[in-house]
């Protein structure tokens, strides 16, 4: 509402949310559009795609507060580089500062590797030309944005970091949201192992699909992180940052391995990292005494 570049429209799609979202989207001179059934945010997003009606589309999360020259941004440098997948920045933080200053704002989370819808843009004919995102994948969270930006880079175009434009802030939330944090790390590792099984390789180096389940099995998460003593303890260390994130990262790394494994499990087959030898070490584990739940 605050861009310095006047010519664009923004589209919100609100996927079945249970908020206050369409009494404050009335606010707001937006195109609104509700669905009423949870259909993940491959749908949610294609809807918005076929909503719009100008030529670039640039991808913004609900959590991620933008720059007034982001929108200029964005198309100066589309218009600058020609057909190109432009990957902005975001500076990631725990709530946002009292005083909301872009001026010089270096990001901290940088993905090289393809397109992550926090901040990213792409011309309309080439989403319709891939399908746009698959909805495949679900409703399930994660690996929807990096899936389409694999498949746009297979038609040749280039992917184009900007670093000191198109600017943004991407809020994390509170530290004590954990069962939401849970649901997603679990969703993820769904997603994560059919993005692994359709890109191979290319898909392990970004989804790591076997670190997590390395990591949960060496150390035995699935015998204690489920229990009803880490959240209380996750609570505890919650203003001791290291420790912290070292829980949350742990925690993280169990539901990811537990969403693949079951993954697996629903899907099953073969893929060319074979994880399947990991999954055996799970079962055996399981088998002297210890449970996925």
């Amino acid at each position: 509402m605050e861009q310095t570049f006047d010519d664009y429209e923004v589209i919100v799609v609100d996927d079945a949310s249970t908020d206050d979202t369409v009494e404050r989207m009335r606010r707001y001179p937006v195109r609104y559009v509700r669905l009423e059934k949870r259909s993940g945010p491959a749908h949610a997003r294609n809807a918005g795609i076929e909503m719009a009606k100008g030529e670039l589309i640039i991808f913004v999360d609900s959590d991620v507060i933008v720059a007034p020259e982001f929108v200029r941004d964005h198309v100066e440098i589309h218009e600058e580089r020609g057909d190109i997948i432009l990957q902005g920045m975001v500076y990631h933080v725990r709530e946002l500062p009292k005083r909301l200053s872009f001026r010089y704002l270096i990001p901290n989370g940088i993905c090289w590797h393809v397109f992550i819808t926090q901040n990213a843009s792409v011309k309309k004919r080439w989403l319709l030309e891939v399908g746009g995102f698959d909805e495949h994948l679900g409703a399930f969270m994660g690996y929807h944005d990096l899936d389409l930006g694999l498949r746009l880079q297979e038609l040749g175009l280039p992917m184009v970091h900007t670093f000191r434009r198109c600017r943004a802030y991407h809020v994390d939330g509170p530290p004590v949201e954990l069962d939401e944090f849970i649901r997603k790390s679990y969703e993820r590792g769904k997603t994560a192992y059919v993005f692994v099984r359709r890109f191979g390789k290319r898909g392990e180096r970004i989804a790591h699909t076997r670190k997590a389940l390395i990591i949960s099995h060496v150390l035995k998460t699935e015998r204690w992180v489920e229990g009803r003593g880490i959240r209380r303890v996750v609570a505890e260390f919650a203003c001791i940052s290291p420790i912290y994130q070292l829980l949350k990262g742990i925690i993280r790394y169990h539901y990811r391995a537990k969403g693949i494994l079951e993954a697996m499990h629903l899907w099953g087959g073969q893929n060319t990292l074979n994880l399947s030898a990991i999954r055996g070490k799970y079962e055996s584990s399981s088998r002297s005494g210890s449970s996925w739940g």
